[in-house]
């Protein structure tokens, strides 16, 4: 199940981010909870800010669960997305490897 924290909205989320967080929430060990995607502060280059990013909740999962998920999620959304636990949440970003020449 999808929820989302109080104050988080999809709005400005690119499709690509959309698609893997759906991705997530096949995969995952309890309810699916965004913490943040284009509000709240990050890095000045972070993607959260173009709507390539989310963060995600780990507070109830245990240091196997951690585990099970990075896994699950990197299987899921593949090379193209970044999948990092941050010590108190998980981080998701969309991030191609190969981008085409008209992309750069």
């Amino acid at each position: 199940m999808l929820q989302f924290k109080a104050g988080v909205s999809l709005y400005g989320l690119q499709p690509e981010i959309l698609w893997a967080v759906d991705r997530c929430v096949e995969t995952w060990i309890g309810d699916c909870v965004v913490t943040s995607a284009r509000g709240d502060r990050h890095s000045t280059k972070s993607r959260h800010y173009s709507g390539l990013a989310v963060d995600l909740r780990s507070r109830n999962h245990t240091p196997e669960q951690i585990a099970a998920t990075v896994i699950n999620v990197r299987a899921a959304t593949g090379n193209d997305y970044d999948f990092i636990y941050e010590t108190n949440h998980y981080h998701l970003e969309y991030d191609p490897k190969n981008k085409h020449e008209y992309m750069k």
